[in-house]
């Protein structure tokens, strides 16, 4: 989650935050099942939408799914104006644990992280609380943003420093959000689905028959979806080289 700076003599500063409100699904179901979550990916979705990859472990996947189901119905114990979540798949089963997938609108504290201005580096909750790291980019103004999100979520700030080696910027983030632009909402699902629940090892983790029915779809249209985007994406960086050495702009090939 991470890019490179490319130019330039701004520093990027980090800040930390903790989360306590329990009506944000991943804080409260590490309290009601005694579990961890930790983002793997975050996939911004526009302006209001992002999609998030996260790691369960010290609890039957099941049972979060359960709990999952009930925030998004309103049903669940801790439901309120924070239940940004509206729909979770669960995308692996694991012994201890899965791995799912979050969609979530502009109420989720890391979709307003990332409208602010903020690059999520780590993002942990346990014992009913979440802590989030991140890096403020030197375009943004790190004070605005502290207070901002302090204000609509009740975070508290625990650290903020200026990195003397930025990792965060413009350049390459900029260079893969027009390359991932390129595909559609349901491309980027099926594409980093597969990529987070093992589709791409060798062995693969998962077979196209497991991850379709896990996605709801059926695999013919996987195959679809993934030589698409496959498709798209080295059409796309083929024909960025010339931006990338300099000698002319990034194109979007069309859909």
């Amino acid at each position: 989650m991470t890019a490179v700076v490319t130019g330039g003599t701004d520093r990027a500063v980090e800040v930390g935050f903790v989360l306590r409100d329990r009506s944000h699904p991943f804080v409260g179901v590490t309290a009601a099942l005694d579990c961890e979550l930790r983002l793997r990916r975050l996939v911004p979705r526009g302006p209001d939408r992002c999609a998030q990859y996260v790691e369960l472990t010290g609890a039957d996947p099941e049972r979060a799914e359960a709990y999952f189901a009930e925030a998004i119905s309103g049903e669940g114990e801790e439901s309120g104006a924070q239940i940004s979540l509206t729909r979770v798949t669960l995308l692996e089963r694991r012994e201890d644990g899965g791995l799912f997938e979050f969609v979530t609108d502009d109420r989720c504290p890391l979709a307003e992280l990332c409208r602010l201005g903020g690059v999520p580096t780590s993002v942990v909750a346990t014992d009913g609380y979440a802590r989030i790291d991140a890096e403020v980019t030197p375009a943004r103004d790190p004070e605005a943003l502290i207070a901002a999100f302090r204000e609509r979520y009740d975070a508290e700030l625990t650290r903020k420093c200026r990195r003397e080696d930025a990792t965060v910027a413009t350049g390459d983030r900029g260079l893969r959000e027009r390359v991932v632009s390129c595909l559609t909402d349901r491309q980027r699902d099926v594409l980093f689905a597969a990529f987070e629940a093992g589709y791409f090892d060798s062995p693969r983790r998962i077979s196209a028959t497991e991850l379709a029915d896990r996605l709801d779809i059926a695999a013919p249209t996987l195959h679809e979806h993934l030589r698409t985007a496959e498709r798209k994406l080295v059409a796309h960086l083929a024909d960025a080289r010339s931006g990338l050495d300099g000698h002319g702009p990034v194109s979007t090939p069309g859909s």
